[in-house]
This record gives structure tokens, C-alpha cells and sequence, in this order.
């Protein structure tokens, strides 16, 4: 799901789904929290620039209420991991070594108490200025762009993009919008264009951009003869 280990509007659902129907839970999640989880996962984004399982463990705690917070970090390991079978790892570990081992997947990288206090400060400060339906678009776009990713002329606009997380920051909710943007990096790398670069030009139909911009003869030539032109 591009940027995402996991969808956070269906993650957001599924883990308040199994709070509230879990035998030791506590004090019952607010329904605030679905709809603080995936704002503050997509803040994060914006923030890092990159997400993880991590972060979504992070949020998940933290947002939930106090004595809630042990199982929180459980179910939400249980969703983000769902063939984690403790079974399978006792051939190799005794009962607290697995602990120890889940503990450690669960805790790596995750801050003091303080930073993620100030973190979850910082992430709802952005989630003021996020819009959550452009949000919504991107993950629809996204679903799609990866069931043709390589088909043209998606392939080849998705060549002047080093990965999805570009999309993402671009705000890119269409094929026009991609490809819109692709004209634009061909445009920065115009007289230093690459054979592969060429090539993704003239599917996107954008031979002219080249021949009329480019001061470098071959790229020009290049440009006209994949374009079926007399040289």
C-alpha cells in the first residue's frame, strides 16, 4: 500500500474493533481514537518523511488511555504482525527469550516517554493543516497506480520519481497530476537526459519538450528519430 505498512483508516478500525471486544481491556476506547490514529500516523509521515510498524505501534499507545497501554502495544504488534506464531519460535527459544525477542521488535527504535510526549505534540499541531480527504485520494490513487504500475503510461511516468513516497509528498491524486509532474523532473533533466529518460519521454508523447528545450544535439536527435521524425 505504497508508503504504509498497512492501511491507517482500516488499521484504525480493526485495532479499536479489538480493544473493546478484548476480555482484559480496561477502560473502553474513546471513538475519537479511529479517527486520531490515522491523523497522527499520516502527521508522522509528513513529519519523517517515512513510516513504520513502529510508529504505528507508537501512536497506537500512546493515544490509548493509561491502563490500556500494555494490551494496545499487543493488539496493535498483533494486526501490523499477523503470522507471528509463538509456537513456531519455541524450537529455537525458550518461553522468555520469545518474550524477550517480541519486546525488543516492539520497543527498537521507539522513544523516552518525553519525546513521544512532545512527538504527539508535534503531530497533532500537524494534523490542523492536513486535509484527510486529500489523503483519502492519495491511498485510492495509489491502490490503483500499483495494479498498473507497469503499464504505459504509468510506467513511464513513474520513471522520473525515485519511489512512491514522492507521490505521497506531491500530493498526487491523478494520472494527469503524475504525469503533469513527471513533465516537470524532465524538464530539470533536460541536457543530461539518459537513453532510459528518452525513452519514458516518448511514451508520454513529450519528444517535443526535448526538441525544442534540449541544447544537446543528441538528446534532439534522439528525441526526433524515437518520435519516427526525418534527422
Amino acid at each position: 500500500m505504497g508508503v504504509f505498512p498497512e492501511n491507517p483508516c482500516e488499521f484504525a478500525v480493526e485495532f479499536i474493533r479489538k480493544m473493546r471486544n478484548h476480555p482484559d481491556i480496561i477502560q473502553i476506547p474513546s471513538s475519537r481514537q479511529v479517527l486520531s490514529i490515522p491523523n497522527l500516523i499520516v502527521s508522522r509521515y509528513y513529519r519523517k518523511g517515512s513510516i513504520t510498524p513502529n510508529d504505528f505501534i507508537d501512536i497506537s499507545t500512546v493515544t490509548s488511555f493509561p491502563d490500556n497501554q500494555n494490551l494496545a502495544k499487543e493488539i496493535a504488534f498483533q494486526i501490523l504482525f499477523p503470522n507471528y506464531k509463538k509456537n513456531i519460535m519455541h524450537s529455537f527459544f525458550v518461553d522468555d527469550e520469545i518474550d524477550t525477542f517480541k519486546d525488543e521488535l516492539i520497543n527498537s527504535g521507539i522513544k523516552s516517554e518525553l519525546d513521544k510526549l512532545q512527538d504527539l505534540i508535534d503531530e497533532i499541531e500537524t494534523t490542523k493543516s492536513i486535509d484527510i480527504n486529500m489523503i483519502q485520494f492519495l491511498e485510492q490513487f495509489m491502490e490503483d497506480l500499483n495494479e498498473k504500475r507497469n503499464e504505459e503510461p504509468f510506467k513511464s511516468a513513474l520513471h522520473f520519481f525515485t519511489d512512491d513516497s514522492e507521490l505521497y509528498k506531491r500530493q498526487i491524486t491523478s494520472l494527469d497530476a503524475l504525469i503533469e509532474e513527471a513533465k516537470k523532473r524532465l524538464m530539470e533533466k533536460i541536457n543530461s537526459l539518459d537513453p532510459k529518460d528518452l525513452k519514458a519521454v516518448s511514451s508520454l508523447n513529450l519528444n517535443k519538450v526535448v526538441q525544442e528545450t534540449s541544447k544537446r544535439s543528441w538528446e534532439k536527435i534522439t528525441s526526433k528519430a524515437l518520435d519516427k521524425q526525418n534527422i
